[in-house]
């Protein structure tokens, strides 16, 4: 009785590691396959609502410089000009 219950917890956590590095090896493939596929982004598209927006994609317009910039607002042409 005793063999078969160490038996089993041998094989419970030879088969539960064996499900953790699928699982982790998975994520790790799709993760490459991802990065493969994903295009360069060609422009920052902020779409209007909150003046906040507009100051987030000005700051990632600093990081990414060649980037364009497309602003979809509400607000008056100066004040998104002051914005960027």
């Amino acid at each position: 009785m005793k063999k078969r219950r160490l038996k089993f917890l041998q094989w419970a956590v030879i088969g539960s590691a064996a499900v953790l590095a699928s699982v982790l090896l998975l994520i790790a493939v799709r993760l490459s396959i991802a990065a493969n596929q994903a295009p360069q982004p060609q422009a920052i598209l902020t779409l209007g609502g909150d003046p906040n927006r507009e100051k987030a994609a000005a700051q990632l317009a600093k990081h990414y410089p060649s980037l364009e910039v497309w602003v979809s607002t509400g607000e008056t042409p100066q004040t998104s000009t002051q914005i960027f």
